[in-house]
């Protein structure tokens, strides 16, 4: 069975599960353990990878400009980003 294309419906699972793979973590993981916002830290390195892959993937899948992408980002971050280390 091959990979699973990302599109619309499950790209913020997509981005999410690709920032806590990261740091060798899961959004299953996250279930399980409620406090994964405070906890769960990133490095700059990993975090710059991160959202280089997020602007790859949203112009792909959304065909979102530079400014679409930063204000998205901006919201993601906010609301599913690891703490920077």
């Amino acid at each position: 069975m091959g990979k699973k294309l990302v599109d619309r419906d499950n790209l913020l699972e997509y981005l999410v599960e690709k920032q806590f793979n990261l740091v060798e973590k899961s959004v299953i993981s996250a279930l399980f353990n409620p406090n994964w916002k405070e906890e769960w830290t990133i490095s700059k390195k990993q975090h710059e990878e991160w959202k280089k892959h997020c602007k790859f993937v949203m112009k792909k899948v959304l065909q979102f400009n530079n400014n679409k992408f930063l204000e998205t980002f901006q919201w993601l971050e906010q609301h599913y980003g690891l703490k920077i280390k």
